[in-house]
């Protein structure tokens, strides 16, 4: 398997297929961190297109930081953060979508709409945490990245990460009991 540190080197050469293996390795998650991030899926998208445009922008001064197990990936969550936190300045009034329901047959339908209704709560209330939290449980939970890693991400200390986690799970936890969601 290519590393990203070899697509990287042959991105910075104008090598589209990297550029490709790239988009096709990280899109997909990025547009969830987003959707987590904003809220909505058409501004997550757009934020996915300008955040790829930035990357290519940008790739020459990417350096590799050895210290970092995902360092490319860090940078890209870097870039998408701070993208996400200025589109959520720009138009703080994003609203989260309600997701789409999907058929389920027989005794599944009660067990699925149970799981669904838990989701949905789970997002209303996410959008409640501080923007700090919000973005430290998503790229925590979501993404598997360490708290060095969301550190050099959200440029805090990585006791800052830890905090901000600690009391984001405590206050989801207390919104949940509040709202009679079973944990």
């Amino acid at each position: 398997m290519v590393t990203d540190s070899q697509l990287v080197d042959r991105l910075k050469v104008g090598d589209e297929q990297a550029f490709a293996a790239l988009y096709e390795r990280y899109s997909e998650v990025l547009l969830h961190h987003l959707v987590c991030m904003v809220g909505k899926n058409e501004v997550a998208e757009e934020l996915l297109h300008d955040i790829f445009m930035i990357m290519l922008a940008k790739i020459n001064f990417y350096q590799e930081d050895r210290t970092l197990k995902n360092s490319f990936k860090a940078w890209l969550f870097r870039i998408s953060t701070n993208r996400a936190i200025d589109e959520i300045r720009k138009y703080k009034n994003i609203k989260f979508e309600e997701t789409k329901n999907e058929t389920v047959d027989g005794s599944e339908m009660e067990a699925s709409y149970e799981k669904k209704w838990r989701d949905k709560k789970i997002q209303e209330l996410l959008i409640q945490l501080p923007l700090v939290q919000r973005t430290f449980l998503n790229l925590k939970l979501n993404n598997e990245l360490s708290h060095f890693e969301i550190a050099r991400i959200c440029s805090c200390q990585v006791n800052t990460v830890k905090q901000g986690l600690f009391q984001a799970r405590k206050s989801l936890k207390n919104m949940l009991l509040i709202e009679g969601v079973e944990l």
